[in-house]
């Protein structure tokens, strides 16, 4: 039996979102064979034992496979977190909840995405879920290449609860985090790309193998192609937006960083062309 992972996080705002995160999987049961969990919390849940502590996430972000979506009772997944202190995010696909920890209010989004491929037609999909969801490039992959792990975590009443959820594989998690590197451009996507491939236990060449079944694919040919972009050489934006999210102000730290970023990422490259070749 896998026992489930159990946190003890430094940072109140990630804190938070990880006792959404539990709320969210309690919630949601009946949909949870067309859930998977994608975004910040991949590296934290995939890679918890690792020396390098992650800088941490603040939010939820869940794609939903639409293939494996069914009507699964009267209450869509809308429904169900309107019906417990979630609150609409402002924009499609994105709903907010309220904690209050340590005397602090914290407000965390969830946010639901879903493949540029469709799988259902639009109105099928917001009529059993009652959510319009954001469109994910790279998202699609993470349906065929997913784990599944348990976690345990306290719902708002105290309670422990723990769940066995599928979660975006290392691969699938690098691929939809090349897409929004291109997209958004925030520094945190560049990170969490460098924290995967200098802290995987397995080592780069693992990832670079587990790769190879999807080479094919025009999502993971795109994604190679950003992250060639970003990390052209050690002075493009990729390395310095790692830098960044570090957050280390300690210049010889600083100048290994952006060696240690463009190195790994380009020798992931590297394997990953020859493996095509």
């Amino acid at each position: 039996m896998v026992k489930p992972k159990t946190f003890d996080f430094s940072s109140i705002l990630t804190e938070a979102a990880f006792q959404v995160l539990i709320e969210v999987l309690y919630l949601l049961q009946e949909f949870e064979s067309s859930l998977i969990l994608v975004g910040g919390w991949v590296p934290i849940l995939l890679l918890p034992d690792v020396s390098e502590k992650h800088v941490g996430t603040v939010d939820v972000d869940i794609a939903i496979d639409g293939r494996a979506l069914t009507e699964s009772g009267s209450n869509t997944i809308e429904d169900i977190l309107l019906g417990n202190d979630y609150l609409p995010g402002g924009e499609p696909g994105r709903y907010i909840r309220t904690l209050k920890i340590k005397g602090q209010e914290i407000d965390v989004p969830v946010d639901f995405l879903v493949s540029e491929h469709g799988f259902l037609p639009d109105n099928e999909l917001f009529d059993i879920t009652g959510v319009r969801p954001i469109t994910a490039p790279g998202s699609d992959l993470a349906f065929d290449s997913c784990e599944k792990i348990k976690i345990k975590g306290n719902l708002q009443n105290g309670s422990s609860y723990s769940a066995e959820i599928k979660i975006a594989s290392i691969v699938s998690f690098i691929v939809m985090k090349a897409y929004v590197l291109n997209l958004r451009r925030k520094s945190k996507d560049a990170y969490d790309i460098w924290f995967c491939l200098a802290n995987h236990p397995d080592g780069i060449e693992s990832i670079a193998a587990a790769f190879e079944p999807h080479l094919g694919r025009n999502s993971v040919k795109i994604a190679f192609s950003i992250m060639a972009e970003y990390f052209r050489d050690v002075k493009a934006k990729g390395p310095e937006m790692v830098i960044e999210e570090e957050g280390t102000k300690d210049p010889e730290f600083r100048e290994f960083l952006r060696q240690d970023a463009y190195q790994r990422v380009n020798d992931l490259l590297q394997r990953l062309n020859r493996r095509s070749n």
